[in-house]
């Protein structure tokens, strides 16, 4: 009997071991299963974190790449646009070329007859060219296509200043000395750039603009690249009514 009591103290105590055991086992398996999901999911808004930190590189890129592609595509328009204007530019050289190497009159050959003269209309005679005045209207057109303060645009204007000076113009008053220069900008049609030009060429008073003979005018308008401009705007009788 004590024997039988001892086995049933074995297997209780055997079944208290083991479901002791099993709890702690249990225990310590939740444990790390928890600790590992933590780390999953860690892992999980890593990998999301980086995945729209890609994204967001991958479209910074594409905008980047879209900016080029429109900045090579202005580049492009650009080059084509001078292209057509060196085009235009050297189409306006030959003109010039061929209007200078054009003569004076034009002889009728010997070999037509009377009869035949009697129906042909006479050519008409084309107009002397002159060549300063067309070297300075192609000084003129470059002129517009330079940026201002250029070395190109600085040889050029005093190249214009030169034929200007070397050619059959007439002579601009000058300044009495001591004079106290005048603000030409009062008058209308003269501009600070204008004005600057004009004091360049020594008229700084009112008494100069209002002295201008024709011949004057045409000198001046043709230095300020502006034919025409001095008598349309009527910068004499301003100067006259300044006096007075």
């Amino acid at each position: 009997m004590e024997w039988l009591w001892l086995l049933v103290g074995f297997v209780v105590g055997a079944a208290v071991v083991w479901f002791v055991v099993k709890r702690r086992v249990d225990e310590h398996t939740a444990s790390i299963e928890t600790s590992y999901e933590g780390r999953l999911k860690h892992l999980q808004d890593e990998v999301g974190r980086a995945d729209a930190a890609h994204d967001e590189t991958k479209a910074k890129i594409l905008g980047l790449l879209e900016e080029r592609n429109a900045a090579e595509e202005r580049a492009g328009k650009a080059g084509e646009r001078a292209a057509g204007l060196e085009r235009e530019l050297g189409m306006a050289r030959d003109e010039i070329a061929r209007l200078q190497r054009l003569p004076v009159s034009a002889p009728v050959p010997a070999a037509l007859a009377p009869s035949a003269l009697a129906t042909v209309s006479p050519a008409p005679v084309p107009a002397a060219v002159d060549p300063t005045l067309q070297r300075i209207r192609a000084i003129d057109a470059k002129l517009k296509m330079l940026p201002a303060g250029s070395s190109a645009r600085n040889a050029l204007m005093a190249e214009r200043t030169a034929l200007l000076d070397g050619g059959a113009t007439a002579a601009l008053p000058a300044a009495p000395p001591g004079a106290t220069p005048d603000d030409l900008e009062v008058i209308k049609g003269i501009g600070p750039k204008i004005s600057d030009e004009l004091k360049a060429m020594g008229i700084v008073t009112f008494a100069q603009l209002a002295a201008l003979s024709t011949a004057q005018v045409t000198t001046l308008e043709e230095r300020i690249g502006f034919p025409g401009r001095v008598a349309r705007e009527q910068w004499v009788e301003q100067a006259r009514q300044r006096l007075g």
